[in-house]
């Protein structure tokens, strides 16, 4: 016990401290004890703190950064495709990927469809002023039917005079009217702005193909 207190106090503000030579001195000094004061001691000078929530999802590595652009360019490639372009495993690359999906940085993988081959010809983006002294009641009743519409794609909350802005996709002009009075029904709504898509110059709809630029650390 005396050897291991003196072998602490020695170790005390010295850079380098390793756990390695805390523990083969430690098997000099039989006993519990001594094993338990070693891990105390060490668990005071070494905290481990583990990132969390948006820390945690955004601190990929390079390997991460060009996982997700490879995915992003075509999420249907094989593990054994992205290993060789990455150099990898393909069980490093299978656990990479798992990883990215269970941090919420891979949300998920679908089909590109083009909406005019379902006839959803119009496209509108709505911009919502709502009462400021209407209850916070009706502004979850505005957001709720929003999100219950399927021809609503996307809703925003924005800075400036507007509120919300929502993105619809349907058949008819008549379908951006009927969902604005179905708004106007929760008594919230104190204005309505709405602008017809005419042609689509660019779109790259969800984040992907991601640029490796727009990744880069």
């Amino acid at each position: 016990m005396a050897r291991l207190r003196f072998f602490l106090r020695r170790r005390e503000g010295v850079k380098g401290f390793s756990t390695k030579g805390v523990r083969r001195r430690s098997h000099e000094c039989q006993g519990t004890v001594s094993w338990r004061l070693t891990y105390v001691h060490l668990e005071a000078r070494i905290p481990c703190v583990m990132p969390r929530g948006k820390a945690a999802r955004g601190a990929l590595d390079e390997v991460d950064r060009r996982l997700v652009v490879a995915l992003s360019r075509d999420g249907r490639r094989s593990a054994a495709a992205l290993a060789k372009e990455l150099g990898l495993s393909r069980q490093a690359v299978t656990d990479r990927i798992r990883d990215l999906e269970r941090r919420g940085v891979i949300r998920g993988y679908r089909a590109d469809v083009d909406p005019l081959a379902l006839g959803l010809e119009v496209r509108a983006q709505l911009r919502l002023t709502l009462d400021a002294t209407a209850p916070a009641s009706r502004e979850k009743e505005v957001l709720r039917r929003l999100s219950a519409n399927p021809l609503v794609r996307s809703v925003y909350r924005v800075s400036g005079e507007d509120c919300f802005v929502a993105e619809v996709q349907c058949r008819r002009i008549e379908d951006v009217s009927a969902l604005i009075d179905e708004l106007k029904a929760t008594r919230a709504l104190q204005s309505s702005r709405t602008a017809f898509v005419l042609e689509t110059v660019m779109e790259k709809g969800a984040l992907g193909p991601v640029e490796t630029a727009l990744v880069a650390g």
